[in-house]
């Protein structure tokens, strides 16, 4: 049986410290392509996450205005959020209205 020994985040940069600084360079690089690769695939898994709920009717129409309303809110950014809501409802609003003048 073998056991891993897990290498402490300060280990790490410590050997990454004692690497030339070229090869500084190119781990920088490998670590930033591989982080965009799995955020691509995290990107690809809550896409396909989102198909499924929408084929099984678990999803309404949205507005991006609402969507950013929402995030904003499950972040913490209250003001922003009824920024983007106030807007929301006053474009929606004016809408309303150009249509009855027509």
């Amino acid at each position: 049986m073998s056991v891993e020994r897990v290498t402490s985040f300060a280990e790490v940069l410590e050997a990454a410290d004692r690497l030339p600084l070229d090869d500084q360079e190119a781990l920088a690089e490998v670590l930033r392509r591989r982080i965009v690769e799995h955020r691509r695939e995290e990107l690809a898994a809550e896409v396909q996450q989102a198909q499924q709920e929408f084929e099984q009717g678990h999803c309404r129409p949205s507005s991006a205005d609402e969507l950013m309303a929402v995030n904003n809110v499950g972040n913490g950014f209250y003001s922003s959020a009824v920024n983007r809501a106030y807007y929301a409802v006053f474009y929606a609003a004016s809408r309303l209205e150009s249509s009855w003048r027509q």
